[in-house]
């Protein structure tokens, strides 16, 4: 039996194949929680790999956890939003704030949490690639990442 048919087995052979909605997820920063208006990408990954494999003398090796979660988080919005304006304020302060992404549609089981993020520079190629849109790049010192399920409709 291949891996696909055991998922749908599991599934009860209703595998839900509803397209993705920008407009299910959802990020908020800092303290309050304030929400980004006018999202069109995110995307979090970590700069080093989260598991590596390390040899031993038996020619088995063991799987260790990396202790380094740096990562980064970088999303656009539309050109002229508030969430411009309010992530320019927040970083005036200098301080690192909390990021949490959500994508609704799971109810939560995916997420990104980031308990300081702090505003870094974009490359220019990378704005000059989509017009109309603000990117903004965070590193992130601890950064959790979890891809979740969807549920069903």
């Amino acid at each position: 039996m291949d891996l696909i048919a055991q998922v749908k087995a599991l599934l009860s052979n209703e595998v839900d194949y509803i397209p993705h909605d920008i407009r299910d997820v959802l990020v908020l920063y800092g303290l309050p929680p304030v929400p980004v208006y006018g999202l069109e990408y995110v995307f979090a990954r970590h700069n080093e790999p989260q598991t590596r494999l390390v040899m031993s003398l038996t020619g088995k090796g063991v799987f260790v956890p990396n202790q380094n979660k740096s990562g980064v988080i970088e999303f656009a919005v539309l050109n002229g939003t508030v969430t411009g304006a309010g992530i320019q304020i927040v970083e005036m302060l200098g301080m690192p704030f909390p990021m949490v992404i959500t994508d609704k549609s799971s109810g939560g089981l995916s997420t990104v949490v980031a308990l300081s993020a702090r505003l870094i520079g974009t490359p220019e190629w990378r704005r000059e690639a989509l017009p109309g849109l603000d990117i903004y790049t965070f590193a992130c010192d601890d950064l959790f990442i979890s891809t979740g399920l969807r549920l069903s409709a």
